[in-house]
């Protein structure tokens, strides 16, 4: 351990973190205040700050660069609250041999017959007694009270005001939030989160958040905003599903074991469907085990024959769901800054044999609908949505669902409401829906007489209990992910070569994922190229759509239309899907922007 004792001999020090209104800031104070070091830089991963200069202070680098960087000084001290975070850079540092200093107020008192590990601050009159150990990178921060014999782990926070009581123990990541009280003898897991102001009266699992006195299990559905989007070390996907808590859905999964009724249309299929009936604005909405499913069943029961138009840059399924119905995929292009199918061109397609148009809402950004509709009424043409991105969605201030024929959606683990698997169709077509309610049973009714050819479209109670503890957060996970959708424009909008997906003004996009075109010649490098140099710093994007469903090896001998799709060729060729869900931290996806624009530099630069 290195405590700061003033002497005359100044040491050069880096600040890891420049949060000058965070605990940066107080880092800064306390050393200016003990004299000892001379602060030389701050090293911060946020692209607005780099090479700038702080309280007359530069920013020398990048956190994203830290393990092969050169540094500066032989010390240094990380000023991030964040536990993770915090934890990792330490980690990175001590295994390049850079001394991580302790840094402890003045006005603090620390116990000498306590231990205080590498990297840890001790805040303005905090207290640590005898027999304490504070594990390295931790912060006591100001007035928090470590009593006697206590055992703080690796990266641990404890808030301002804090009070633990003797021969407490609490592990690696945990955070104690403001003015709480630990009684004696409890062991707080790794990962946990005290709220602000709790009494913990008993043991605390790992990873559980708990709140108030006698520390309450935080049972408020909005998990959002207590759950890291990735843990210490991990790679960042594409993708993550946003679940409830296990406790929420816990009572729910007892008594469906209970009841023995795992699927058939029971209740939480029925309360899930009511559900989507009320948020879609819809007059009926049916369960699926998947939007496949619901999507292979709707061809089905209008009584499709010859072709149908349809996208080629869409998920495989849409285009599958077409030819297990014997029909003939025509494909349309799309227009080349929605991404969606292209009206004029599904005019020009359309032929004496075409009977429906199957649009997608490609990312969730809504297709043009109204456009789309008056096509399919001039031709007699059925139209369908696969809307398997767009639960969610709204075009002119109306919910996407109660659009055409019929809608399809999915449920699946990448989508903004998940139930693991699962799908929906909606529809205002009450006829038509009933038809769809026998086709998902087999096409039977009650005495097992089938009426036509039908399939197995039940969900299962577990799945729908899922999506059902998650609807009522649909609309907060729409405006998060278009949060976070909006900084992304903000940040990478300077680089050369780089354009997104347009999304109508009367229109909102799930953003389900979140596209950008890389232009080759503006940006440098091609897509591929961005991709492999993202790989390698563990940040794993995804070409999506590509290849082309037209174009796919099972299409090879299946009859098809598939001509003039310039744009939609275009896009596949060039997009990146970047990583984003719904409770992504805004450090995340300052990590990625800043990760391309360091990319693109460097290329540029070469």
């Amino acid at each position: 351990m290195k405590n700061l004792k003033k002497n005359s001999t100044k040491k050069r020090i880096v600040i890891i973190g420049a949060r000058i209104d965070g605990h940066a800031g107080v880092i800064l104070d306390v050393l200016n205040l003990l004299g000892e070091y001379q602060v030389i830089g701050f090293i911060d991963n946020t692209p607005e700050l780099q090479n700038k200069t702080i309280n007359g202070i530069p920013v020398i680098g990048s956190t994203d660069n830290l393990g092969s960087m050169k540094m500066p000084a032989h010390y240094a001290h990380v000023a991030i609250g964040d536990n993770v975070a915090r934890g990792e850079l330490f980690k990175k540092l001590e295994s390049r041999g850079i001394a991580l200093v302790t840094i402890i107020h003045p006005s603090a008192i620390v116990s000498p017959n306590s231990k205080i590990e590498e990297g840890c601050f001790i805040g303005a009159c905090a207290v640590v007694n005898r027999g304490a150990v504070v594990g390295a990178a931790s912060i006591i921060n100001t007035g928090a009270i470590v009593e006697h014999d206590n055992k703080i782990g690796f990266a641990v926070h404890l808030a301002p005001g804090v009070k633990t009581a003797g021969r407490v123990r609490i592990d690696d990541f945990a955070f104690v939030g403001l003015g709480s009280t630990v009684l004696p003898d409890i062991h707080i897991g790794s990962g946990a989160m005290i709220g602000a102001g709790s009494t913990v009266v008993k043991d605390v699992t790992p990873k559980t958040t708990v709140f108030g006195y006698a520390a309450k299990k935080y049972n408020k559905n909005i998990y959002i905003d207590t759950r890291s989007d990735v843990d210490a070390g991990d790679k960042v996907y594409v993708a993550q599903p946003t679940l409830p808590e296990y406790h929420l859905i816990e009572s729910k999964f007892r008594e469906i074991a209970s009841s023995l009724r795992l699927s058939n249309f029971a209740k939480y299929s029925r309360e899930l469907e009511l559900e989507v009936e009320d948020q879609l604005s819809v007059k009926k909405a049916l369960t699926f085990p998947n939007a496949t499913t619901a999507l292979m069943l709707a061809l089905k029961a209008l009584d499709l024959t010859g072709e149908v138009i349809l996208p080629s840059f869409t998920f495989s399924a849409t285009g599958h769901a077409v030819t297990w119905n014997g029909l003939t995929p025509v494909f349309a292009d799309i227009e080349p800054d929605t991404f969606n199918i292209d009206p004029k061109d599904v005019e020009k397609k359309i032929t004496k044999k075409t009977s429906a148009i199957l649009a997608v809402h490609v990312f969730g950004n809504p297709a043009n609908i109204t456009a789309l509709e008056k096509i399919a009424k001039k031709h007699n043409l059925k139209l369908l949505f696969d809307s398997a991105h767009a639960l969610g969605s709204r075009y002119h201030d109306l919910p996407v669902g109660g659009f055409g024929d019929a809608e399809c959606f999915s449920l699946s683990g990448t989508k903004v409401i998940t139930s693991a698997e699962g799908g929906i169709m909606t529809s205002n077509n009450k006829e038509f829906m009933e038809k769809i309610s026998l086709g998902r049973n087999y096409g039977a009714c009650d005495d097992y007489d089938c009426q036509y050819m039908g399939l197995n479209g039940k969900m299962s109670e577990f799945h729908a209990a899922i999506a059902l503890e998650s609807f009522s957060l649909l609309e907060r996970f729409v405006v998060q992910r278009n949060k976070l959708a909006n900084l992304y424009r903000e940040r990478l909008t300077t680089i050369p070569g780089i354009s997104f997906q347009r999304i109508n003004e009367h229109c909102v996009s799930t953003y389900k994922d979140f596209a950008i075109i890389v232009d080759k010649e503006k940006f440098g490098m091609d897509r591929d190229s961005l991709i492999k140099k993202l790989n390698e710093e563990s940040i794993f994007p995804k070409r999506y759509f590509y290849p082309l469903v037209h174009t796919m090896k099972a299409y090879a001998t299946i009859e098809k239309r598939a001509q003039g799709l310039k744009n939609s060729e275009f896009v596949a060729n060039n997009i990146i899907c970047l990583p984003i869900f719904s409770h992504m931290k805004v450090d995340t996806l300052e990590k990625i922007c800043y990760a391309i624009n360091r990319i693109w530099i460097a290329h540029k630069e070469q």
